[in-house]
C-alpha cells in the first residue's frame, strides 16, 4: 500500500487547477485504488482539510473529501501527536513521517518547504526528526500516478484504461481514445473526447456543484 500525506497548500489551488484533481486527488478515491491519504487519529488533519473547505468555498475539495471518509478503507489513520507547531505544512511534514513504510508527502511546490530543512533537490528529499521523507510536487506527482497502469480518473467518474493492441492506442471508457504524441524528448497523452463524455462532464459539473452545497451546509 503506498500512503501520502497530502498538504492542504495542494488542495487549495484545486479549484483553479483541475489537473489537481483529475492527475491527483482522484488516485485516492477509486474503489481499486493501491493508495491512502494518511491523517492523524485526533483528526486535525481532517480538521485542517474542512477549514479550507469552509474559507475557500472549493467545491472539488469538498467532494473529494467526502468520497474519502465515507470509506474508512481510503485513509490511513495514525498515532500522531503534533506539538509545538506554528505553520501548516509542519502538520503534514510530521504526519508524513509518521508512515510504516515510504514516507511521502504531496505539496503543491517546493517552495513551502520550512528554510530549515535541507531539501536534495535530487532525490526530492527532506530529513525530519531522522525520517526521510519524499516531497513531491504538483507536476511529479502527476507524473508518478500517471505511469501507473491502474486507471484515469476524470471529475469524479473512473475509467479503465486499456491499450489498443493494433493501433497502440489508450481507449477511455465509451467513445474516448488517448493518443500518445511525442513533444520533443517526452510522450505526452492527449484526450479526444466525443460529445457524449463532454456532455457527461457537464452533468457532473452541475452535479457536483449542487452536492457542495450541501456539504458545506452540514460542516
Amino acid at each position: 500500500m503506498n500512503s501520502y500525506a497530502i498538504s492542504t497548500c495542494l488542495l487549495s489551488k484545486a479549484s483553479l487547477e483541475k489537473n489537481i484533481c483529475t492527475g491527483v486527488l482522484n488516485r485516492f478515491t477509486d474503489n481499486t485504488t493501491p493508495y491512502k491519504v494518511v491523517a492523524d487519529k485526533k483528526g486535525k488533519i481532517l480538521d485542517l482539510y474542512r477549514n479550507l473547505i469552509k474559507t475557500d468555498k472549493n467545491y472539488e475539495v469538498a467532494i473529494w473529501i467526502k468520497h474519502l471518509t465515507s470509506d474508512p478503507t481510503q485513509i490511513e489513520y495514525l498515532d500522531i501527536d503534533f506539538e509545538n507547531i506554528n505553520c501548516e505544512i509542519f502538520y503534514f511534514i510530521e504526519t508524513a513521517s509518521k508512515i510504516r513504510n515510504k514516507k511521502q508527502l504531496i505539496v503543491y511546490n517546493h517552495e513551502v518547504i520550512p528554510q530549515e530543512y535541507t531539501y536534495d533537490q535530487e532525490t526530492n528529499e527532506i530529513n525530519h526528526k531522522n525520517e526521510v521523507i519524499k516531497v513531491l510536487n504538483l507536476s511529479e506527482a502527476i507524473y508518478k500516478f500517471s505511469n501507473d497502469n491502474s486507471t484515469l480518473n476524470i471529475g469524479s467518474v473512473s475509467y479503465n484504461m486499456t491499450k489498443h493492441e493494433n493501433t497502440g492506442n489508450v481507449i477511455v471508457g465509451k467513445g474516448s481514445k488517448v493518443s500518445d504524441v511525442q513533444t520533443g524528448n517526452h510522450n505526452k497523452k492527449s484526450i479526444k473526447f466525443q460529445k457524449e463524455p463532454i456532455i457527461i462532464g457537464l452533468i457532473i459539473g452541475i452535479v457536483a456543484s449542487l452536492i457542495a452545497a450541501w456539504i458545506w451546509s452540514e460542516m
